[in-house]
């Protein structure tokens, strides 16, 4: 890695040596957001990015769990590439080798030495700051003002990093919930930046902990949505015998067989209620910073953009919740843009993923993208006169993710809540501690299997009637192929009727991506000469899936 520090200063020199007319640019991350959820409590946000930019609709996370996705956030890589396998500290999730390797060329380092005034605010990678991770003295190069939270997403009783010094908060609704306290944190950074008269552009980050466990409201918000319910999606509470052993297993977890019950569903429906609450509170970060800058005279040459590092499942499947899984639930993400060149209510359909916004950064900045990233620039869509006319971006990518838990032996028990070879817990005591609470028994909830392991190849034509499908080869062997055109929710696996040709072309497809780095991660996808809707047995499909779809889904 250490190579690589003199190519980072070659290839900022110009950039900085340039007399500022620079945008400044601001991301705000949410955690666990999913496009089920949407912006269903985020009229702001709709309002002034949505509406007052582009609408990024294929918008994905490359692997559907938070640590390795941050990580490609912060660096424009494949988590093959990072590495890193997981949330712990053993699979590179922050720690020594993090450190000492990727995070030395993490977006903050281009950003700082490209004259731009850094400041990162919120959760940052899962282990950040423990003491196995090395403490809250341990600040990641590149930030100029550091206020990272140790660990977790939480909302109170937590510890933050302030460029270096621990700060502690505790229980106050208004001094200590963590949305809040990261609104005064980025509010600081920005009267500080705007008065300082060196009109040096800014660079922020704002991690929220919203909308993940433990979906604690602010208290003004904590009674709204009072009929809020989770989306009943056409594969909410439904079994499915043709999916990976994890999502077959389901059936003991649910009720040993009987069916997802009621009791489920009230924790899905509160779930979604406190999940749609907390971003109630992101809804006033984006608004607060939008106001602020335009008081400022800065709006018109600021990027603001807002995604989540990954989406989330609620009954799909009959799988109560948490992420993890290759289906669009967990992998489909918000993606909002406003800023210079962006025409308001515009739309995006190009398939973009995390990883690409660190190109898009250093994009916009002026510094030309190192061959070590595998994602790509955002700029020429979001700057494209004629979105219908011209080429996408790109027409697939690598969704990847490693299973997380040991093979066991233990005998099932939904009384314990254990069964053999996943990784389970009772839910629900959680959502006791702040309104609105949940008063009924605890609910067994499995999350993931150590052979939950799978590489996929995920496309998406945004042409009419152009090509999406999702191929997945797990390390057990298994296969799962979707046309998500016919089969939006993903409900029945297309492996065993599909065109033998197609899952061959998708299964050479994916051991370049599997393999890929850099430039050879941009590779335009291998065109086929027969369209999909002339493959006869690609066209067996229940009737049941063909059905009516959420516009924000198709």
């Amino acid at each position: 890695q250490m190579a690589y520090l003199p190519l980072l200063m070659a290839l900022v020199a110009a950039a900085s040596a340039a007399p500022n007319t620079k945008p400044n640019i601001v991301f705000v991350l949410t955690d666990d957001q999913d496009m089920n959820m949407g912006y269903v409590s985020q009229p702001k946000i709709v309002k002034l990015l949505k509406e007052g930019g582009a609408d990024l609709t294929s918008m994905a996370a490359s692997t559907p769990v938070c640590c390795p996705s941050r990580s490609g956030i912060q660096t424009g890589r494949y988590i093959h590439n990072v590495p890193m396998h997981n949330n712990s500290i053993a699979g590179n999730c922050s720690g020594p080798n993090w450190r000492n390797g990727p995070e030395k060329l993490n977006v903050a380092t281009y950003m700082s030495a490209a004259g731009y005034k850094t400041h990162y605010s919120g959760k940052y990678l899962n282990t950040y700051g423990t003491k196995g991770d090395g403490g809250v003295g341990l600040v990641p190069p590149g930030w100029s003002d550091w206020q990272g939270l140790v660990g977790n997403s939480i909302y109170y009783h937590y510890s933050m990093s302030n460029n270096g010094v621990e700060e502690k908060h505790g229980s106050d609704p208004e001094l200590d919930y963590l949305p809040k306290v990261l609104l005064r944190k980025a509010m600081a950074f920005l009267k500080n930046v705007t008065s300082s008269g060196d009109d040096a552009p800014f660079f922020m980050m704002v991690g929220t902990p919203s909308c993940h466990d433990p979906t604690e409201p602010a208290a003004e918000y904590a009674d709204l949505l009072p009929d809020a319910k989770a989306p009943r999606t056409p594969n909410y509470g439904n079994y499915s015998a043709d999916k990976h052993w994890f999502v077959r297993a389901q059936p003991a977890v649910s009720g040993h067989g009987r069916g997802y019950t009621q009791l489920e569903e009230e924790y899905n429906d509160l779930q979604y209620r406190r999940r749609a609450l907390t971003l109630m509170s992101v809804d006033d970060i984006v608004g607060n910073i939008t106001e602020f800058l335009d008081s400022q005279g800065l709006l018109d040459n600021t990027y603001i953009f807002y995604s989540s590092d990954h989406g989330y499942h609620l009954g799909q499947f009959a799988i109560l919740k948490d992420k993890r899984q290759p289906y669009e639930m967990d992998i489909r993400i918000p993606g909002l843009v406003r800023g210079p060149g962006i025409a308001p209510g515009s739309v995006v359909s190009d398939p973009l993923a995390l990883i690409d916004f660190t190109p898009t950064f250093l994009d916009i900045a002026g510094v030309p993208i190192p061959d070590t990233m595998d994602g790509i620039s955002m700029l020429p869509a979001l700057h494209a006169s004629n979105q219908k006319d011209r080429q996408p971006l790109r027409t697939d990518f690598l969704v990847e993710y490693h299973g997380e838990g040991e093979a066991s032996t233990v005998n099932n028990s939904l009384e314990k809540c254990q069964f053999a070879n996943m990784f389970c817990a009772f839910v629900g005591p959680e959502m006791k501690h702040h309104p609105p609470m949940w008063n009924n028994d605890p609910v067994c909830s499995c999350q993931d299997t150590h052979n939950n392991t799978y590489w996929c190849v995920r496309t998406l034509e945004p042409a009419e009637n152009g090509r999406n499908w999702l191929y997945c080869e797990f390390e057990s062997g298994f296969v799962e192929f979707y046309d998500i055109n016919q089969d939006p929710w993903q409900r029945v696996n297309q492996a065993s009727t599909a065109d033998p040709a197609i899952l061959k072309s998708q299964s050479a497809r994916l051991a370049e991506l599997k393999a890929c780095k850099g430039p050879s991660c941009k590779t335009p996808a291998p065109s086929f000469t027969t369209p999909i809707n002339q493959h006869p047995k690609q066209m067996k499909l229940h009737e049941s899936v063909v059905e009516s779809v959420d516009p924000m889904l198709s």
